[in-house]
């Protein structure tokens, strides 16, 4: 049902096209009839872009969220990514968020990359991991491409949080694991 929310192009693009016809039919025979079936099609486009913009659904969440440790990752800021990291069930390869932030800081001190670019973010249902494509630049990664592979749960209605993640060789085998510095496998 999140289609409903999430402003999915080929709705847009379905309301046009009908648009567009009854346009064209009352451009045709200049009859008030077309204008008059017009108007409940743009009204059903205006709520479903004010649906769009008033629901946050999951995977608009996750994908905002991802992108924000990103940012935070570009600012050298690893304290700002907890806020994104489920405080009940976060554990990836160390003991838990302390111990990660802990080696994220030193990650991001030692200059390990520049920066890190995001895209191609693909968010599914619960349970399915959300995955993106990451590329970090300059520093100690020379320019190396990922895929993450994410693992989100609902900490409390609503509020999706991270739980895991995997980073993934997009370019030899996608299963296998990436070893991150600082991190181990």
């Amino acid at each position: 049902m999140d289609w409903l929310f999430e402003g999915v192009f080929s709705v847009y693009l379905v309301l046009a096209a009908a648009s567009l016809v009854l346009l064209g039919l009352w451009w045709r025979d200049h009859k008030g009839q077309w204008l008059v079936a017009l108007a409940p099609i743009l009204l059903l486009a205006l709520t479903y872009f004010l649906l769009d913009k008033a629901v946050e659904t999951r995977g608009e969440q996750v994908q905002r969220r991802l992108r924000e440790m990103g940012d935070a990752i570009n600012r050298k800021d690893a304290r700002a990514i907890l806020r994104h990291l489920s405080p009940t069930r976060f554990k990836h390869l160390v003991a838990g968020q302390d111990e990660f932030i802990r080696r994220a800081d030193a990650l991001l001190k030692e200059g390990w990359f520049d920066t890190v670019v995001m895209w191609d973010f693909r968010v599914g249902p619960p349970g399915i991991p959300a995955q993106m494509s990451a590329k970090a630049k300059g520093g100690h990664a020379a320019e190396q491409f990922l895929v993450i592979r994410t693992h989100w749960v609902e900490e409390r209605p609503g509020e999706w949080l991270l739980a895991d993640f995997t980073a993934h060789n997009p370019l030899v085998n996608t299963d296998e694991k990436v070893s991150i510095p600082h991190f181990g496998q």
